[in-house]
């Protein structure tokens, strides 16, 4: 590999390679069948330091049989200079084998000795792989962490003004965690909530949501639990994540304070999330 090849190569490229060598796929001739594009299309955006495609996340998690959030951590892993020259190395040799297979004249005891050798080395390089990558891939299957605002938006001036209530707190979310799974998320949080007209009435508690993830979008139902008294708060929020790097939203629930005068009225606000 030249130079300024192994300057792009990312995890998730030589992850595709490893997976390859594994199911003996010769990827140049058969991307169109696991992802629909051509060779050189899929090599241009994998291999590419810039933001990677939804579409191809999709595709990538089921060849590769993770979520789409190791994807994106994958994609943004560069340090594996070494290593992938090797993956690379081994995936060259891995169909010269296939070729040499498929020729009348590969089946004597030359074209053995390759099988075998490169199957040893594969198996080599596997393990060696799985041995420096195996404290990553744990953090990995942590999830991502962020911190955010939101605050609540008056929707007094619309045609349903009468049925929501004025704004009342502005939020603040700390230790925010997104786990994606295939079509499920996760999201835990810690979250500060302070009066917008008297700061010094404040709610500390945690929130928690689950739901639905589809192309970068999030449909999920939430919880909060106030940690003074255990009140519940519960509501229902969109998130745009795309590829999860400052993920926003908005939400509704409804008043349940009953010493509030507006009780039982809905509220509607907003939530940004920044990467740590």
């Amino acid at each position: 590999m030249s130079k300024e090849n192994l300057e792009s190569v990312t995890e998730l490229w030589m992850r595709v390679l490893a997976k390859c060598n594994e199911k003996n796929i010769n990827i140049t001739a058969e991307s169109k069948t696991y992802f629909f594009v051509s060779y050189s299309s899929l090599l241009r955006n994998v291999k590419s330091t810039q933001k990677i495609k939804p579409i191809y996340v999709k595709k990538l998690a089921e060849f590769l049989e993770v979520s789409e959030l190791q994807i994106l951590d994958w994609h943004e892993n560069k340090d594996v200079t070494s290593l992938a020259e090797d993956s690379e190395n081994a995936f060259e040799s891995s169909t010269n084998v296939i070729k040499q297979t498929k020729s009348p004249f590969g089946a004597g005891k030359r074209t053995k000795i390759i099988i075998f050798s490169a199957t040893c080395l594969l198996t080599l390089l596997c393990f060696s792989y799985y041995l420096l990558n195996y404290n990553t891939t744990l953090n990995s299957e942590k999830g991502r962490m962020y911190f955010g605002e939101g605050t609540d938006i008056s929707l007094s001036m619309s045609k349903v003004g009468d049925d929501f209530q004025l704004p009342l707190y502005n939020y603040d979310f700390k230790n925010v965690e997104i786990k994606v799974e295939k079509e499920k998320i996760h999201i835990t949080a810690d979250i500060d909530t302070s009066r917008i007209e008297d700061h010094t009435i404040t709610y500390i508690g945690k929130f928690e949501a689950s739901g639905l993830y589809l192309d970068g979008n999030a449909a999920v139902t939430y919880k909060i639990l106030i940690n003074a008294n255990n009140e519940a708060w519960i509501g229902v929020m969109m998130l745009k994540i795309e590829t999860l790097e400052s993920p926003k939203g908005y939400w509704l629930t409804i008043l349940n304070d009953p010493d509030d005068e507006t009780f039982g009225k809905f509220l509607f606000g907003d939530a940004y999330l920044h990467k740590h």
